[in-house]
C-alpha cells in the first residue's frame, strides 16, 4: 500500500513539472520579439506604384496637350483645333497661332498635371522653348493649359501664358546688313564696360569678305609692327571657332587706342572683322578720385575675343 502511494506521489510530481515547463515555454514564445510581415499598403514598392502610375484621365489630358503642342510646332492651327473646345478655338487668330519662322517654337516639356478643386478641370504645366535657326534655344515660357471633359475625352478651354525668359544675350542688339555682299550680323550698341570704350568710327566692326586663301597661315608674332601699329598676332580658338588675331596700338592724350583684326572662315569665305577700342590711362585719369584700381581691374579682365565671338555667332549670309 505504501509502495503504491509513493509511486502515485512521484507521478503527480512529474505531471506538475511538465505543466510548469510547457506553460513557461508558451509564455517565453509569446514574449519573444517578432518582425511583423509587411502589408501591401505599408511597403515602399506599393507606395511607389500608387503615386507614379498616372490615372487614365491624366494620361488622356497629357496626350491632348502633347498633340496640341506638336501642332503648334508645325504652325498648323487646323491640326490644333481638334484639341480645343469650339468656344476657345474661336478666340484664337490662326495667323497669330502660326507665329514666325524665326524665332519659332522649339521643343517642349510637360512638367506637371493636377486635378483642380472642382473635380473635373485639369491643369497641365508645360515649358515651351523658343529657337532661332542657326542659334538654337533663345528663351522659354512656362504655360498652364486647362482642360475639361468634352465628348468622352478632354479639350483645352483656356491657356495661361507665363513670363517669357530670354536666354539670348544678343536679343537687344542691333543688326548690321550689307545687301551688296549679302551678309548680316548683330552687334551691341555699346560694350558692357565702365572705362573701356568703343572708338565710334570703327563700330560696328568693319567687315571684309574674301575667298578662302589656301596658303593663309596665321604666323604668331608677339612683337609685331604692322599698319595697325605695334602689337602681336596669335591664333585663338573660342567655342570651336579659330581666329587669327592681329592687334596694334597707338597712344594719344591719356588713351591707348587698340585696333583688333579677327580673321576666320565661314561657308567657304574668309571673314575679317576690324574695330578699335579706347583704353584710358587709369593712373593719369582716375588716380585722383580713387577709381584707378577699378579701371585697371576692368582692363585686366576684359576679353575682346569673347565679344567678337558672340558677334560672329550671329553672322550669316543672306539671299
Amino acid at each position: 500500500m505504501n509502495k503504491q502511494k509513493g509511486v502515485s506521489s512521484l507521478l503527480w510530481i512529474v505531471i506538475i513539472l511538465s505543466v510548469v515547463i510547457v506553460a513557461g515555454g508558451i509564455a517565453t514564445w509569446q514574449m519573444w520579439p517578432r518582425e511583423e510581415a509587411p502589408t501591401p499598403s505599408s511597403t515602399a514598392d506599393s507606395a511607389s506604384i500608387t503615386t507614379s502610375t498616372p490615372s487614365a484621365d491624366e494620361t488622356a489630358v497629357k496626350e491632348v496637350v502633347t498633340e496640341f503642342l506638336k501642332a503648334k510646332q508645325s504652325r498648323s492651327f487646323e491640326e490644333a483645333k481638334p484639341f480645343l473646345t469650339p468656344e476657345f478655338a474661336k478666340t484664337i487668330d490662326p495667323v497669330m497661332f502660326a507665329g514666325t519662322s524665326n524665332p519659332h517654337m522649339g521643343q517642349f516639356e510637360i512638367q506637371g498635371i493636377q486635378l483642380l478643386s472642382d473635380g473635373e478641370t485639369y491643369q497641365v504645366k508645360a515649358r515651351i522653348y523658343s529657337e532661332y535657326t542657326g542659334q538654337g534655344v533663345i528663351g522659354y515660357q512656362d504655360n498652364n493649359y486647362y482642360l475639361q471633359p468634352f465628348d468622352c475625352s478632354y479639350r483645352i478651354n483656356r491657356i495661361e501664358f507665363g513670363e517669357y525668359i530670354n536666354l539670348d544675350e544678343t536679343a537687344d542688339w542691333k543688326t548690321y546688313t550689307n545687301e551688296e555682299y549679302g551678309f548680316e550680323f548683330k552687334y551691341p550698341e555699346k560694350i558692357d564696360t565702365d572705362y573701356i570704350s568703343i572708338y565710334s568710327s570703327s563700330w560696328p566692326p568693319e567687315t571684309i569678305l574674301t575667298p578662302i586663301d589656301p596658303n593663309f597661315v596665321c604666323e604668331e608674332n608677339l612683337n609685331l609692327k604692322t599698319a595697325l601699329g605695334y602689337g602681336k598676332r596669335e591664333e585663338i580658338t573660342v567655342n570651336d571657332t579659330t581666329y587669327c588675331v592681329t592687334t596694334g596700338s597707338e597712344g594719344t592724350a591719356g588713351y591707348v587706342y587698340m585696333t583688333y583684326r579677327y580673321v576666320t572662315n565661314k561657308d567657304n569665305r574668309q571673314v575679317t572683322f576690324e574695330f578699335t577700342l579706347a583704353y584710358p590711362d587709369c593712373g593719369a585719369l582716375y588716380g585722383i578720385d580713387n577709381k584707378m584700381e577699378k579701371c585697371e581691374t576692368e582692363q585686366d579682365s576684359f576679353n575682346p575675343t569673347i565679344l567678337i565671338d558672340k558677334i560672329f555667332s550671329t553672322f550669316k549670309f543672306i539671299d
